[in-house]
């Protein structure tokens, strides 16, 4: 997928994240290879791309801890344990 056309991302919120960052299968060790994973990686590591998060989106960015560690966050309160094992600011 080519990212010079987008300029931003915005995550809904609700249940839909945590489905989209299901992997059939997890070896230990590896990083999160869900399609939408990989796509937010690629988001985020772009400098002229902004990326939102909606309620409990923010469970996408969970997926992958280098996606969230260190950056102040808003969140659904419900998520806050997830947020901050990932290392999110909360």
């Amino acid at each position: 997928l080519d990212l010079t056309g987008y300029r931003g991302v915005v995550a809904i919120g609700a249940y839909a994240m945590d489905r989209l960052r299901y992997q059939e299968k997890i070896r230990k060790g590896q990083k999160n290879t869900a399609p939408a994973v990989v796509f937010l990686r690629r988001v985020m590591a772009d400098p002229r791309l902004k990326a939102g998060a909606i309620c409990h989106s923010l469970w996408l960015w969970c997926a992958d801890p280098d996606l969230i560690r260190g950056r102040k966050v808003t969140y659904a309160h419900n998520i806050v344990c997830d947020v901050e094992n990932a290392g999110g600011e909360v």
